[in-house]
């Protein structure tokens, strides 16, 4: 990274730092508008000849969310809905949200952009992700360039946050003196492999919607704000939108709102954990056909690890992705396994499981998570 840019980045966190507490002289008869409006309890501060504004109360006047992240030292301000940007004079602060387990994402600069300038990245924090540059141009009319950035995200990139930075460069790769700064954070979220089994008691249609607080991902069949299948007894779908069979229903999801509780669980070895997920999962009243699949989907992910984490999760899930289902069942039970793999053998309560009897018109689902080490 170049002096140029570094001198930038340094006098743009310098001037977010209001959220950090500092001393200096503070100017109480100047008064910040937004939009022409008066912010109130916005505290102008002055030092060094710059005027100073909490980055909270302007950010969430804008109708953006600021978090301030004091071990990491981090500022993030973004929409509220996950992404979107915001503008601070030659510094633009962007923010995007995926999900672990798809391998690449796209991110637009400017598309359309016709001047002598284009994007590249100087700089991401994070070794595990690689970002190419796909810059093109294409006719539309009258020359246009579209930027175009492929994010590659490995598959165990533990969940958390990175940056890339983006600056804006001449075709001779020059920077200009009042060049452009793109900052974009990126939070990476573990996701929800759910999958849903129907047993009624004979064949009969059903519906079956999600109330998730977070975002769907892919779904599989396609979720048109819900499935409506026929369930058979033996488990076999068939789906109204496009008449095909089915195994079971498919979901995955993100969400930043949910705390998983790991207070009491288990503490497995890599080598162990087929055998241990076969043992606990049949416990809980798994058929064989599904604790096998639920194996064969997320041994691979867990079985290198020296140790891994292990519990099962009750209101923290189920109260965060609630099923709607019509008919209403007899009985359902829902399996989530939430995991954080480690390097060393760690001490834990063990968590006592429930067994569950299957009665009536049955539903059965599971998935998990994986989290990283220093997540809680």
């Amino acid at each position: 990274m170049n002096s140029k840019l570094i001198k930038r980045l340094v006098a743009m966190f310098i001037a977010i730092c209001a959220l950090i507490p500092c001393t200096t002289a503070r100017a109480g008869d100047i008064t910040l508008f937004v939009d022409g409006e008066p912010l109130e309890d916005a505290e102008v501060i002055i030092k060094d000849d710059r005027a100073y504004v909490p980055v909270r109360l302007l950010g969430e006047a804008l109708g953006k969310k600021v978090t301030y992240n004091g071990a990491l030292r981090r500022i993030d301000m973004f929409d509220e809905d996950g992404g979107g940007e915001l503008r601070m004079g030659n510094v633009t602060l962007g923010h995007m949200n995926i999900q672990i387990g798809y391998p690449y994402y796209s991110y637009f600069l400017n598309e359309g952009y016709d001047d002598i300038y284009k994007w590249r990245v100087a700089y991401v924090s994070s070794p595990l992700v690689t970002v190419d540059d796909r810059y093109s141009e294409k006719e539309s009319g009258a020359e246009t360039r579209a930027h175009e950035f492929l994010i590659g995200i490995p598959r165990d990139i533990p969940k958390g946050n990175f940056t890339v930075l983006f600056e804006r460069v001449a075709d001779d790769g020059s920077v200009p003196e009042s060049g452009e700064i793109y900052v974009l954070s990126v939070s990476v979220g573990s996701p929800a492999k759910p999958v849903i089994y129907l047993y009624p008691e004979n064949e009969m249609d059903v519906t079956v919607a999600i109330d998730y607080n977070g975002e769907l991902g892919v779904t599989y069949p396609e979720y048109y704000n819900g499935w409506s299948v026929t369930a058979r007894p033996d488990g076999t779908l068939i789906n109204h939108a496009d008449g095909l069979e089915y195994s079971y229903l498919f979901w995955e999801g993100r969400s930043d709102s949910v705390a998983y509780d790991f207070s009491k669980g288990f503490a497995v070895s890599g080598a162990d954990t087929a055998a241990f997920l076969r043992d606990k999962l049949a416990s809980l009243g798994l058929t064989p056909r599904e604790y096998n699949e639920f194996i064969v989907y997320w041994l691979p992910q867990m079985q290198n690890n020296p140790y891994n984490l292990i519990t099962f999760q009750q209101e923290a899930y189920t109260g965060n992705a609630k099923l709607i289902i019509t008919p209403e069942p007899d009985s359902m039970l829902r399996v989530f396994m939430a995991y954080k793999p480690l390097d060393a053998y760690t001490a834990i309560e063990p968590q006592e499981l429930e067994p569950f009897e299957r009665t009536g018109f049955t539903v059965v689902e599971w998935g998990g998570a994986r989290l990283s080490a220093a997540n809680e």
